[in-house]
Order: structure tokens, then sequence, then C-alpha cells
């Protein structure tokens, strides 16, 4: 359970398109050789460049040689920064999973991709003609990409929470189900967290950047003080989002762990409150309220420069709290998205 022997150097970042750093090998064989899959340069920030290269040796402990066409993996105009990858062989053919953005989407989080590697004459690996990511790859067992991720409904009709839901992971929220009359969810909070809007939070991951949500939340008999939510959710530090309950409807935002209400508005007469989210480019959001589902009202927008891109995704989140004893109940979720259907091989959004 630890390292034993003198370390020995394989490769360094000496090369131009490796940048500060040189991370993430993954070695496999192939044809006598050891190959040593490996990323560079800056995988995570607004001007990020991240790529991936290959090295190859005969014996584990070297002297490795780098392909001299690395990068053999690099961003386009659809996929920029992609690397981190590791192989998998199926049925003799060789695939890389790895990851990457899509390009203007830095709040969506980086999204698992699929392409299969082949082999020169040379004996070196290579991904794709072009050495970018692929527009559609082939899968391991021809199964036909599937895209139905970009849009997400939960009408909670099932007997359980359907898979993909999240929460962060120091504070999974109080839930339950009642299936019948077309589904409702109950969302609460612990007791230590009860005052926070969002003691609870129930979130989903998004897929694209530009994307309507709606929800259903029923304010009868809330506690006084409770809010049932629909934010935009990076972390319990930064956050956005509308909130119902107690006569009002309010706009509020967590930034850098400042909390504060950017808006607020009577709640509409009506038993059942409708809220709305927009976002676009992942982090320029606009809210609204109805009482019957078509007509709307424009509660407020803000940009949520704060929410946190690249390394993570931001989640579309019911939430619940506002005081103790909060039990928020919603009849259902709803996420459309105008993400174009043109994608590589697999992908739900987040880490």
């Amino acid at each position: 359970m630890k390292l034993i022997g003198e370390r020995t150097e394989l490769i360094r970042n000496d090369t131009p398109w490796e940048a500060n750093v040189v991370e993430a090998p993954f070695i496999t064989r192939h044809g006598g050789w050891f190959y040593m899959f490996y990323s560079g340069d800056d995988c995570c920030s607004m001007q990020c460049n991240y790529a991936l290269g290959v090295a190859r040796s005969p014996y584990l402990l070297g002297p490795w040689e780098k392909n001299p066409a690395n990068p053999i993996l690099k961003g386009d105009d659809q996929w920029i920064c992609p690397g981190h990858g590791s192989v998998v062989s199926e049925n003799g053919r060789d695939f890389l999973m790895y990851h990457a953005f899509r390009e203007n989407a830095a709040y969506v989080g980086r999204q698992a991709l699929i392409d299969e590697v082949s082999w020169g004459a040379n004996q070196w690996p290579m991904i794709n003609v072009s050495s970018t990511p692929s527009g559609h790859a082939p899968s391991p067992h021809g199964i036909e990409a599937q895209n139905a991720e970009f849009s997400f409904t939960d009408n909670f009709d099932s007997p359980g929470l359907t898979p993909g839901w999240q929460w962060p992971q120091a504070n999974q929220p109080s839930t339950g189900l009642s299936p019948v009359r077309n589904g409702w969810l109950s969302l609460a909070p612990s007791n230590a967290r009860a005052h926070d809007v969002v003691g609870a939070v129930m979130a989903r991951a998004t897929t694209a950047a530009d994307y309507v949500v709606t929800t259903v939340a029923d304010t009868r008999g809330m506690k006084p003080g409770a809010l049932a939510g629909l934010a935009a959710f990076g972390d319990g530090y930064n956050a956005l989002g509308v909130a119902a309950g107690d006569g009002k409807v309010i706009v509020w935002r967590r930034e850098n762990g400042l909390h504060r209400i950017v808006a607020i508005v009577p709640a509409p007469n009506a038993p059942l409150v409708h809220l709305r989210m927009s976002a676009s480019g992942g982090y320029r959001f606009r809210f609204a309220v109805s009482d019957n589902g078509r007509d709307w009202h424009n509660v407020g927008g803000n940009k949520g420069v704060d929410l946190p891109p690249w390394n993570h995704s931001v989640r579309v989140a019911l939430t619940s709290g506002g005081a103790k004893g909060a039990v928020a109940r919603f009849d259902g979720l709803r996420m459309v998205s105008s993400q174009p259907a043109a994608a590589n091989t697999a992908m739900l959004a987040g880490n």
C-alpha cells in the first residue's frame, strides 16, 4: 500500500502544447509496446487549451518516446479542451473514453465522450482523421446515440425517485412521493438547515446551456416563512433562484456565500404557483410566475457569472426551506433544452 524503490521519471512537459503540466496518464499495451495516453496544458479555465497526447516504450520504465504528431486529440468548434482519457477494449476494437466541454457551454461542465482508436502503419494510435472529437461516434455495441437527455420530465408518479436526482453530499434532503393523482413530491430540509432558503436541494444536472425549466408548487398549508423554489444551483455558496410562499414570490441570489433578495412580488391568488426559470449561455437567467401555467409574469433576472463553471456543472434544483418545519410540495419538473441533436455518443453532463 505504498511506493517502494526509486522513483523513475517517465515523461516531462517539454513541448509547447503541453505548457505547464502533463497529467492523467493511462497505460495500455498494443503490438508489443506500452502506450501512455496523457493530457497537457490548461484543463479548466475560460482560456483552457487542454489536449491529449501519447508516448510509447517497449519497457514500462522507459525510455518513453512521444508521438511526433502530438496532440492526437484537440478541440474544435464543437468540443473544446478534450482530455483525461482511458482506453477500453471491446471485441478487438479500442475506444477512448474522455471528457470535453461543449463550445460556449462552460457552465454545463465536462461531458463524457467516446471515440474509436485506430492504429496506423507506424503503430501510433489515432483519434479520428482530424484528431478532434467526432460529431457522431460509433458505439462499441452499435447502439445508436440517444439525445433524450437534453430534455427531462419527471411527473413524480413512480414509486421511487427516478435515477439522476442529486443533492449535496453532506445534505441529503427528506423526500416523499405521492404517485396518486398525477404525482407529488414532498421536499423538506433537516432542522439544522430549516431557515436556509435552500435548506433542501434536489437537483438534476444540466446538459445544455440554453433551457427552460418549469415546476408547480403547492403553497397551501405551508409554514409561515417557508418557501418552495426552483434554482440554478452551483454549490451552497453560489446559486440563484425563484421561490414562493408566505404570500409572496422572491428571486434570490447567493454569491460567495452572501445571500440577498433580488426581487419580490405578491404571489398569485391561486392554490398552485407555477414557477419558471429560463437559462441562456448557462449563466443568464430569467424568472417568471403564473397562476395557470399559460400566462406568465416576469419576476426578475440575473447573471450567474459566479456559478462554478468548467470543473463542475450548474444543476437545476427544486428547493425547500425558509422556516423550521418547512415542507414544499411539487407537481413535476420539466426541463426543455434548445440544444441541437448533433452530438458525440453519450453524454450526461457533469462531474
